[in-house]
């Protein structure tokens, strides 16, 4: 018996059950070993293949021998390169390597099935052992930063869809010094933040999952100088570290899209912030989250060399500004009171170490009124 022969089992003639066999590939046919009889002879040009078996486990070769049905069973796919090495017909070779391919996305669906079985037993355990709210911090501690770098990036693509961005080179360079002083004040971060300026006359700023922050330009205008604006953006990047957007999303996703995200597709998620990415412009953050945000957003002004009481500046002007206004009432959409915030805010600035303010270099009584040039 040579070595490229395979196992398989043979059901041919009259015989209703298979019987054990050698198989040999050769140029025209398959030399079938039957043990305790006769070899046969299938004929490539009469064969067919498909696959057979409990999970596909063989490679069906169905033709005939002396005129009479016969197949035979192989389960080794190492007779796939044999045939093609040994010069079999191109239509063969074809068909086997199609018949591959076949084999291997049924494998993979069968595995992304039972994938899908062990993750919605998985997601529904813990939805009922800890409830909703848990199963999303859950799924929110362990999603990947590339991920939420590219839910930003879907949610960007959307909102730059909509809205142009500011260009003059004198007020992005006065942005960039305070982005590029806050992101040394954070010493380490898994996020490359990047900052832009919409041509957008309502007061309004608000971050993206994965770094990104966007700055209305009616808020860069209506601020006093760059430690309000820096203050703004502080709190901002501190919604970022802290994942409360990403949170809110999932949360807002429903059970099916954080399904996708234990499945490792992030493609549902990716669809659904690209189509809602508007509300991040007006997203509410709870209590804690906003108080946390806050706290730790005064506490980077300080490590940043900058006034910590910047926030609390802006947020008292807009408020005796226009107490009533939506652009307030957005602002302040997660606290009770803006008086409450605001008050808390100054009690944070004032607290703690004062540490010394390293003036901003650019000129901005200049080039808040800045946009296009």
């Amino acid at each position: 018996m040579t070595e490229t022969s395979v196992a398989g089992i043979y059901f041919g003639g009259n015989g209703a059950s298979g019987q054990s066999c050698r198989v040999s590939p050769t140029e025209s046919g398959l030399k079938v070993h039957i043990e305790g009889s006769a070899s046969v002879f299938l004929d490539y040009r009469l064969l067919t293949v498909y696959p057979a078996g409990v999970n596909d486990k063989y490679i069906c070769f169905s033709g005939e021998s002396d005129g009479k049905p016969a197949r035979v069973l192989v389960s080794d796919t190492r007779i796939i390169d044999r045939i093609a090495l040994i010069g079999a017909p191109f239509q063969v070779i074809t068909a086997l390597r199609s018949l591959q391919g076949i084999r291997t996305r049924r494998s993979i669906y069968r595995k992304t099935t039972l994938a899908g079985i062990v993750g919605v037993i998985l997601l529904t355990v813990v939805s009922i052992w800890l409830g909703f709210d848990a199963a999303v911090a859950w799924s929110v501690r362990f999603f990947p930063v590339a991920w939420e770098e590219e839910l930003g990036a879907a949610a960007s693509d959307a909102i730059l869809a909509q809205d142009d961005l500011c260009s003059d080179p004198e007020l992005l360079q006065a942005v960039d010094e305070i982005g590029l002083r806050l992101v040394r004040g954070l010493h380490k971060s898994p996020y490359a933040f990047q900052v832009h300026v919409l041509d957008v006359p309502l007061v309004n700023a608000f971050a993206l999952p994965g770094g990104q922050i966007f700055l209305n330009r009616g808020l860069i205008q209506r601020a006093d100088d760059g430690f309000e604006v820096a203050g703004v953006m502080a709190h901002e990047m501190q919604h970022v570290l802290q994942r409360h957007g990403l949170t809110q999303v999932v949360r807002q996703a429903g059970f099916s899209l954080l399904l996708s995200f234990v499945l490792g597709d992030a493609g549902g998620l990716e669809q659904f912030i690209a189509a809602n990415a508007a509300e991040f412009a007006t997203m509410s953050y709870s209590r804690e989250q906003e108080a946390r945000a806050d706290a730790d957003g005064v506490d980077l002004m300080r490590r940043s060399s900058m006034d910590p009481s910047g926030l609390v500046r802006f947020l008292e002007k807009r408020v005796r500004e226009a107490p009533d206004s939506a652009e307030v009432t957005a602002l302040f959409s997660s606290h009770p009171t803006p008086a409450s915030r605001v008050q808390a805010l100054a009690q944070l600035s004032k607290a703690g170490r004062q540490a010394p303010v390293v003036p901003l270099k650019a000129n901005w009584p200049r080039v808040r009124t800045r946009c296009n040039p």
